[in-house]
Protein backbone atom coordinates (compact mmCIF):
# COMPACT_ATOMS: atom_id res chain seq x y z
CA UNK A 1 0.00 0.00 0.00
CA UNK A 2 2.82 2.45 0.68
CA UNK A 3 4.01 1.84 -2.69
CA UNK A 4 1.01 2.81 -4.50
CA UNK A 5 0.67 6.41 -2.25
CA UNK A 6 4.30 6.67 -3.17
CA UNK A 7 4.03 5.80 -6.78
CA UNK A 8 0.82 8.31 -6.55
CA UNK A 9 2.91 11.34 -5.20
CA UNK A 10 5.08 10.34 -7.69
CA UNK A 11 2.67 10.97 -10.45
CA UNK A 12 0.97 13.86 -9.30
CA UNK A 13 4.35 15.53 -8.63
CA UNK A 14 5.30 14.87 -12.95
CA UNK A 15 1.52 15.91 -13.13
CA UNK A 16 1.96 19.01 -11.48
CA UNK A 17 4.89 20.22 -13.16
CA UNK A 18 4.02 19.29 -16.24
CA UNK A 19 1.04 21.60 -16.18
CA UNK A 20 3.33 23.99 -14.72
CA UNK A 21 5.13 23.88 -17.66
CA UNK A 22 2.23 23.76 -20.16
CA UNK A 23 1.06 27.38 -18.68
CA UNK A 24 3.98 28.93 -19.19
CA UNK A 25 4.11 27.84 -22.78
CA UNK A 26 0.50 28.27 -23.39
CA UNK A 27 -0.89 31.78 -24.46
CA UNK A 28 -4.47 32.37 -22.50
CA UNK A 29 -6.22 34.75 -20.86
CA UNK A 30 -7.67 34.39 -18.04
CA UNK A 31 -10.34 36.58 -17.11
CA UNK A 32 -9.54 39.49 -14.16
CA UNK A 33 -10.75 38.88 -10.80
CA UNK A 34 -10.93 42.23 -8.89
CA UNK A 35 -9.41 41.57 -5.27
CA UNK A 36 -10.01 43.79 -2.01
CA UNK A 37 -6.69 45.77 -2.77
CA UNK A 38 -8.99 46.73 -6.32
CA UNK A 39 -5.37 44.96 -7.68
CA UNK A 40 -6.50 42.62 -10.78
CA UNK A 41 -4.99 39.49 -10.79
CA UNK A 42 -5.30 37.24 -13.71
CA UNK A 43 -6.61 34.14 -12.85
CA UNK A 44 -8.48 31.47 -14.41
CA UNK A 45 -12.07 30.56 -13.53
CA UNK A 46 -11.95 26.88 -11.53
CA UNK A 47 -14.89 24.41 -10.72
CA UNK A 48 -15.27 25.72 -7.01
CA UNK A 49 -16.05 29.53 -8.49
CA UNK A 50 -18.49 28.08 -11.10
CA UNK A 51 -21.60 27.82 -10.07
CA UNK A 52 -22.82 25.10 -12.45
CA UNK A 53 -20.90 23.04 -10.23
CA UNK A 54 -21.55 21.65 -6.43
CA UNK A 55 -19.54 19.85 -4.28
CA UNK A 56 -19.66 16.23 -2.84
CA UNK A 57 -18.13 14.00 -0.95
CA UNK A 58 -18.79 10.41 -1.10
CA UNK A 59 -16.64 7.03 0.40
CA UNK A 60 -14.76 5.01 -1.25
CA UNK A 61 -12.28 2.44 -0.35
CA UNK A 62 -8.80 4.28 0.22
CA UNK A 63 -6.92 1.75 -2.52
CA UNK A 64 -10.05 1.80 -4.91
CA UNK A 65 -9.00 5.83 -4.92
CA UNK A 66 -5.42 5.83 -4.58
CA UNK A 67 -5.75 3.42 -8.02
CA UNK A 68 -8.17 5.39 -9.71
CA UNK A 69 -5.99 8.08 -8.98
CA UNK A 70 -3.09 7.01 -10.30
CA UNK A 71 -4.89 6.11 -13.47
CA UNK A 72 -6.57 9.35 -13.87
CA UNK A 73 -2.68 10.96 -13.75
CA UNK A 74 -1.09 8.84 -16.24
CA UNK A 75 -4.45 9.98 -18.43
CA UNK A 76 -4.06 13.51 -17.44
CA UNK A 77 -7.27 13.62 -15.81
CA UNK A 78 -9.46 14.99 -12.69
CA UNK A 79 -11.08 12.86 -10.44
CA UNK A 80 -14.19 14.62 -10.53
CA UNK A 81 -14.57 13.74 -14.23
CA UNK A 82 -14.53 10.77 -13.72
CA UNK A 83 -17.40 11.27 -11.20
CA UNK A 84 -19.16 13.20 -13.93
CA UNK A 85 -18.78 10.53 -16.42
CA UNK A 86 -19.67 7.87 -14.07
CA UNK A 87 -22.81 9.59 -12.62
CA UNK A 88 -23.68 10.64 -16.43
CA UNK A 89 -23.57 7.29 -17.67
CA UNK A 90 -25.79 6.19 -14.45
CA UNK A 91 -28.18 8.66 -15.15
CA UNK A 92 -28.66 7.56 -18.96
CA UNK A 93 -29.45 4.13 -17.92
CA UNK A 94 -31.86 4.62 -15.82
CA UNK A 95 -35.67 4.09 -17.26
CA UNK A 96 -37.83 6.45 -15.15
CA UNK A 97 -37.45 10.32 -15.93
CA UNK A 98 -36.50 12.22 -13.15
CA UNK A 99 -38.27 15.22 -12.16
CA UNK A 100 -38.03 18.64 -13.13
CA UNK A 101 -36.24 17.20 -16.48
CA UNK A 102 -38.81 17.67 -19.67
CA UNK A 103 -39.58 14.36 -20.45
CA UNK A 104 -41.15 13.94 -16.64
CA UNK A 105 -43.35 17.26 -17.82
CA UNK A 106 -44.03 15.79 -20.77
CA UNK A 107 -45.32 12.19 -19.42
CA UNK A 108 -47.96 13.97 -16.88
Amino acid sequence: MSELISAVKNLQSARASKIQTEHQSTDFSPEPIETKNSEKKQRVRGKRSNPSFEQVTAYIRKDTYLKAKMALLQEGRDFSDLVEELVSAYLRTQTRELPGTRAHAQTK
